[in-house]
Formats: C-alpha cells, sequence, structure tokens
C-alpha cells in the first residue's frame, strides 16, 4: 500500500492532488508544529488584477510549538467573507464558477474556529471536485509514541500498514532510503511539471477594465505569449488549485495528472 504524509493545507496547488490521486492512503500531518505564513494557513488565486493572497486570520494567542490541530483561527478580523468576495472577484466570469464557488461558501460558513476543519475541509473539498476518492486519515489518531523526524515518518507508515512511503521532490534531501527499506518501506518521490492551462478569463477582464479607463486597471500589455495559451502574459503556476477547478472544471483531474513525470 502506498501512502503519503503531508501537512493539512488551505487549498493546496494541483501537485499535491496529483500525488493524493496515486496512492492508496492520504495521512494528514495534523500534529505537525504550526508554521505561521506557511501554506497551512495560505494559498495564492489569480484575479484580474495579478495574483492575490487567501489568508486565513489566526489567533496569535499561544501559536508557538502548538500542532496544527489545535490552532484556533481569529474570526474577528472577517477573513472568510474576504475570502469569498475574493474568489467571486477573481472568478466569477470563469466557466464553473457556480460549481466550486458554492462549494467553498459552504466550507466557510461551518461552525468552527479550529484552523484544521478548514484546512483539512479545503482538501477534501477540491479532491471531491476532482473526483478523487482516496482514503484520508489523521496522524493524531495513530499511537508512534514519542518520536520526531525521519522516525516519527516511519512509524507512521508502519501504523498506517503502509508498504512504500510516498513524499514530495524535497523529500530526496531529508530521507535515507536505507532506514526505510529496514523498515520494510520503499520510499518513491513524487517528480511533476506543473501542466499549462487557459487563464484567458482574467486576462479579458484585465483588458475590459484597461478598455473602460479604469484608474484601477492595471497595465495589460504584459509580455508575449509563449505558453501557446493565448493570452498577454505567461501562465502563472503553483496558484491554489482553485484556479484549476474554476476554468477547467470536470478535466482539472486530467490536466493535473498530465503534469507527473515519474518513471514506473
Amino acid at each position: 500500500m502506498r501512502a503519503m504524509l503531508l501537512q493539512p493545507f488551505y487549498f493546496p496547488w494541483a501537485g499535491m492532488f496529483d500525488m493524493m490521486s496515486r496512492c492508496d492512503l492520504f495521512v494528514f500531518y495534523d500534529d505537525a508544529q504550526f508554521v505561521r505564513g506557511s501554506w497551512q494557513s495560505r494559498n495564492r488565486i489569480l484575479s484580474p488584477q495579478g495574483v492575490k493572497w487567501l489568508s486565513v486570520a489566526i489567533d496569535r494567542s499561544g501559536h508557538v510549538g502548538t500542532a496544527i490541530r489545535d490552532m484556533r483561527v481569529n474570526d474577528r478580523e472577517g477573513w472568510r467573507t474576504k475570502h469569498l468576495n475574493q474568489l467571486r472577484e477573481a472568478y466569477r466570469k470563469t466557466p464553473h464558477f457556480d460549481l466550486v464557488y458554492p462549494e467553498v461558501e459552504t466550507l466557510l460558513a461551518q461552525d468552527s474556529d479550529r484552523l484544521v476543519d478548514f484546512s483539512t475541509g479545503s482538501v477534501l473539498l477540491c479532491a471531491r471536485l476532482l473526483g478523487i476518492a482516496t482514503p484520508v486519515a489523521c496522524a493524531s489518531t495513530f499511537d508512534v509514541g514519542p518520536c520526531r523526524g525521519e522516525e516519527k515518518v516511519i512509524a507512521l507508515m508502519r501504523a498506517a500498514g503502509a508498504d512504500c512511503y510516498y513524499d514530495g521532490a524535497s523529500g530526496v534531501e531529508l530521507y535515507a532510503p536505507e532506514r526505510f527499506a529496514a523498515a520494510g518501506l520503499a520510499l518513491r518521490f513524487h517528480a511533476y511539471e506543473h501542466p499549462v492551462y487557459e487563464q484567458g478569463d482574467s486576462l479579458r477582464e484585465h483588458a475590459a477594465l484597461a478598455k473602460a479607463g479604469s484608474a484601477a486597471a492595471p497595465d495589460v500589455q504584459g509580455t508575449p505569449d509563449t505558453t501557446g495559451t493565448g493570452g498577454a502574459r505567461p501562465f502563472t503556476p503553483y496558484l491554489s488549485v482553485l484556479d484549476l477547478l474554476f476554468r477547467t472544471g470536470p478535466q482539472a483531474l486530467d490536466i493535473l495528472r498530465s503534469g507527473n513525470r515519474e518513471v514506473a
């Protein structure tokens, strides 16, 4: 059984979902330490004005050394409404807005102040829209005792019943294959090249703003199109997978899986 272990990120990028689609089990590393300003609580989208951040407001009390699953959000800052407004502005004219936006609206309306409910919820929501049915579990539900780093990863994989640990490309520098082999685990790393897809909706809105003479209109001259998308600026990769879903809908899974570069 191939399993992966990843901290719960907020509306992660396409590559993570390619990994998820190729696993037998996805384990949320929910008891990892929270890191302020990381992908655990924010991600990027593409608006008519360019790249924008969706950042979850975090309760600043007692976050040092706190596990992700114990972090609380700060609703006094109105971040939920802000995110919905940002998404509406960025994607209201995309082909699949009516498919994706109501789902995000429901997620952000949940009665919870736990960050992990929004981060894991965002992953599960996007996986469902993509058609990925990989089973999930939380690291905090496995009793592996006091261990850290590579030792904990191995312990979690063994507790989950995995025989192969699937990790991102950065894991090549972190993990020793011989230690995993000694524990009966194969070690495999993700190889991925971000696929290019049509992002023209934002560019057309850009052009409309400029044509209308809006004082807030950005420069739409951009750079020559070298991506084959027909746009006036280069393709913007590594956004939240929401960008792909809003623009391509049912085709999103095939598009994101086309970026896999692993040798079988």
